[in-house]
């Protein structure tokens, strides 16, 4: 599989626009409690480990990079210490700051990123400048680490992969489809996409599937690292640059049924891209989204995207 050149004029206007925060509508996360209970999963030792570089033996302000006065904590008190420490205020904050720092090295939807969640919390006690209390870092960690936990002793996380941003009649320039999807197109229904195979890094043998597209039509799939909601002529742009690029990747056409794929291989083609930012990484997340032509259009918008799924490379 090549990427290709996309030859919908429309698909300019992507590039142009600024990137929004990442959606919450696959966001999962695990708990103080979870870490706490499970220091198996974190230990570095042997091969059941969920986390790669967050470790629980590792100092909780080395890792941070703060002093014990601004923490609160002793500089050997451990991130296993700190996950399972009582209390409000900074023991509160140090408790979910370790929980986010399992959950975001771990193989699940977190939606923040390890050096998010050390900025984040640098913020909160001072260590860096900006807008950050205490109190507000603990509440943001707190929710994100009761989104709902997936991780059991038994967990392979084969496919890390949620649907989100679907159509509705608020936001939908022509309606929304019938069923989930994204916006009505032509057939009277809206696009969809689904995943299947897993997202192993190095199996390669994730498969991205749209349908219910207009029969026989160009269609352009598109990756990014961030997501928003926003009204792109028929349809609604769920992804954003996040700081890089929205990825224009492989051009296909619909079936006669209305059905396009892409991959396997697309770990493969994003190392081949030209462009040097679209190569997935183990550990990274991805929003991907197919963008198509829809001449008989009812709004006249001509083109329309389906919904957008986000995958977890592990």
């Amino acid at each position: 599989m090549q990427f290709a050149t996309c030859t919908l004029s429309a698909l300019a206007a992507i590039l142009l626009l600024a990137p929004n925060s990442v959606g919450q509508d696959c966001a999962e996360g695990c708990t103080p409690g979870y870490w706490k209970t499970h220091p198996e999963r974190w230990d570095g030792l042997g091969t059941d480990d969920f986390t790669t570089s967050v470790l629980h033996p590792l100092s909780f302000n080395a890792v941070l990079g703060v002093t014990e006065g601004e923490s609160g904590f002793a500089d050997g008190v451990t991130l296993l210490d700190a996950a399972g420490t009582g209390g409000g205020g900074l023991n509160a904050l140090g408790r979910h700051t370790a929980a986010a720092l399992a959950s975001s090295d771990a193989p699940i939807l977190y939606p923040f990123s390890t050096a998010g969640v050390i900025a984040l919390y640098r913020d909160a006690v001072g260590a860096d400048e900006g807008p950050e209390t205490v109190s507000s870092a603990h509440a943001t960690l707190e929710s994100a680490n009761e989104a709902g936990c997936p991780l059991s002793n038994s967990y392979t996380g084969d496919l890390l992969a949620c649907e989100y941003c679907f159509g509705t009649e608020r936001d939908c320039p022509c309606g929304a489809g019938l069923v989930n999807g994204g916006c009505l197109n032509s057939t009277g229904l809206g696009g969809t996409i689904s995943a299947s195979g897993t997202s192993s890094h190095a199996a390669d043998d994730l498969v991205l599937t749209a349908t219910q597209l207009p029969a026989n039509t160009p269609v352009i799939w598109i990756a990014a690292i961030a997501s928003q909601r926003t009204v792109l002529n028929d349809g609604l742009l769920c992804l954003a640059p996040g700081g890089l690029k929205i990825i224009r990747t492989l051009t296909t056409a619909s079936s006669d049924e209305g059905v396009t794929t892409l991959g396997p291989g697309i770990v493969q083609a994003s190392i081949d891209n030209p462009v040097a930012v679209a190569e997935i990484f183990p550990g990274s997340t991805w929003n991907f989204q197919a963008f198509y032509r829809d001449t008989s259009s009812t709004c006249g918008g001509m083109s329309n995207l389906t919904n957008a799924i986000q995958v977890t490379f592990y």
